[in-house]
């Protein structure tokens, strides 16, 4: 599957076909409108990517089948919260706590604290306590070698 990754159908099994379409109907026609919907698919699934793009190649999770089910997950509570912003007086619900675990959701993702669960690429290579080298920075950076900077025992870099 291609960008976006979930489907109008993902997000009318979370939010259900009469809250979709009293949602999505722009035009009063009594049938959700595939622009808006579209719109918020494509928004929800950049929001995602932009959020994992740190850790993970956005491109590579497109180009995946099938899209880990976890970005799926994610780009589907994404879109419900925008649904939940976009028309509130539809979705009683208060939207910022949904909104909240999302953001903490991806913030786990992003410093490893969670992955996406798959077991072969795009999962990040894991880089704990590797060294740190910077070309002219650094206490003998005067004679234009690399300086190499290790974690000391607080996770911090040494000599910067």
């Amino acid at each position: 599957m291609a960008f976006p990754w979930i489907e109008q159908a993902d997000i009318e099994n979370r939010l259900g076909a009469e809250g979709l379409r009293r949602a999505f109907d722009d035009d009063n026609d009594g049938v959700a409108d595939a622009d808006p919907i579209t719109r918020l698919l494509t928004d929800a699934c950049s929001f995602i990517g932009g959020r994992l793009g740190p850790q993970y190649s956005v491109d590579a999770i497109a180009l995946m089948t099938p899209v880990p089910p976890e970005v799926i997950r994610l780009s589907l509570d994404c879109a419900v919260v925008y649904a939940y912003q976009r028309h509130p007086e539809v979705f009683r619900v208060d939207w910022d706590p949904y909104h909240k675990a999302l953001l903490r959701e991806c913030e786990d993702i992003r410093t490893g604290k969670s992955n996406l669960g798959v077991a072969a690429s795009p999962e990040p290579a894991t880089q704990n306590g590797g060294d740190l080298i910077m070309q002219g920075y650094g206490l003998d950076s005067q004679d234009d070698q690399p300086t190499t900077f290790t974690r000391d025992g607080f996770g911090d870099f040494g000599g910067i």
